[in-house]
C-alpha cells in the first residue's frame, strides 16, 4: 500500500512539473538537486547519461519554432523564442527524470510491479489476463536488473548471456502472486479526481 502512494505522489509531482512555468520548473529543478544530494544519489551522471538526448531537444526547437532570429548559420536560423522553449523543455525533462530517479532508487522494482498493476487490474472484469501480464512485468524487470550489471558485456553479448544463462543463480525468479487491496482503488480514485480538478 505504501508503494502505490508512493507512486500516486510521484505521478502527482510529474502532473505539477508538467504544468509548472520556467521559473518555477528552475526552481523545482534546484529542490530536486537538493535532494539528491541530501540522499547521497550524483544528478551528475545521469545528466551526463542524458546530455545528447538533452542537446538534441535543445537544438530542435530553436530551428523549429518561429520568432526573432538571434543567430544565422548557413541559412539555418536560431530563435530566441526556440532557445527559451528548449531551455524550458530541457529542465522540465530533467526534473522529469529526477523524480522519476528518486522514485525509483527508494522503491524495489517487485513493489513498483505491484503499484502498477492497480491501475491494470480493472481490465480483468474485460476478459484480459491480468496474472499473466504481472508475470512478465516481473521477468522484464528482473532481465533488466541482470542485463543492468556490470559483469554483462554490450560488445560480446553472445558470450555475455551464455555466461548469464550458465549461472543458475542469477535466472531464479521469487514469484508471489498479485493481490488486490480495497484501499488503493480509494488513493486512485482521489489522484483520478484531482487530475479532473486541475
Amino acid at each position: 500500500m505504501i508503494e502505490l502512494l508512493k507512486l500516486l505522489i510521484v505521478l502527482v509531482c510529474l502532473k505539477f512539473i508538467h504544468i509548472f512555468s520556467f521559473y518555477s520548473n528552475g526552481l523545482a529543478l534546484f529542490l530536486l538537486l537538493l535532494v539528491c544530494c541530501l540522499v547521497k544519489l550524483n544528478p551528475i551522471k545521469l545528466i551526463f547519461k542524458l546530455q545528447y538526448f538533452l542537446l538534441s531537444i535543445f537544438i530542435i526547437y530553436p530551428l523549429s519554432i518561429p520568432g526573432e532570429i538571434i543567430i544565422n548559420v548557413m541559412n539555418l536560423n536560431f530563435t530566441l523564442e526556440g532557445f527559451i522553449s528548449g531551455s524550458e523543455q530541457c529542465i522540465r525533462l530533467l526534473n522529469f527524470f529526477l523524480v522519476a530517479k528518486l522514485y525509483l532508487i527508494s522503491t524495489s522494482s517487485y513493489s513498483v510491479i505491484n503499484s502498477l498493476m492497480y491501475f491494470v487490474y480493472p481490465l480483468k472484469f474485460f476478459s484480459f489476463n491480468v496474472l499473466r501480464l504481472h508475470k512478465i512485468m516481473l521477468l522484464t524487470f528482473t532481465y533488466f536488473d541482470n542485463f543492468s550489471k556490470k559483469s554483462f558485456n554490450f560488445r560480446e553479448p553472445i558470450i555475455s548471456l551464455k555466461k548469464l544463462l550458465e549461472n543458475k543463480t542469477q535466472i531464479k525468479i521469487r514469484y508471489t502472486k498479485f493481490s488486490v487491496n480495497p484501499m488503493g482503488y480509494f488513493f486512485i480514485f482521489l489522484y483520478i479526481g484531482s487530475l479532473i480538478l486541475l
